[in-house]
């Protein structure tokens, strides 16, 4: 994933403070997980996270927006247009981990 160092540290901490299951977190995991983050910033119909064609090491928290997922392959590759996602997910939800 391309992005950059988190600006502010607190913003990363409430994120996660807020988001299952990283909220079960004790302080001093939470800062260590946010000093290993990097925030991405995403145009619409851009690839944050492809599990089709490699498994995915990175876990996201969406903080602004909208990210559309799928759970079928053919589907989410379809070059005949642009297929319904399956689930929507937005500001303070996880997704990549399952």
């Amino acid at each position: 994933m391309r992005g950059a160092a988190i600006p502010e540290t607190t913003e990363a901490e409430a994120a996660l403070a807020a988001a299952s299951p990283f909220d079960q977190l004790s302080q001093a995991a939470t800062a260590r997980l946010v000093a290993a983050s990097h925030v991405g910033d995403y145009a619409a119909r851009d690839v944050v996270l492809d599990a089709f064609k490699k498994a995915p090491r990175d876990v996201c928290i969406v903080l602004a927006g909208i990210v559309e997922l799928w759970v079928d392959a053919d589907r989410a590759h379809d070059p005949t247009g642009v297929p319904a996602a399956d689930r929507r997910v937005g500001a303070g939800e996880v997704f990549g981990l399952d």
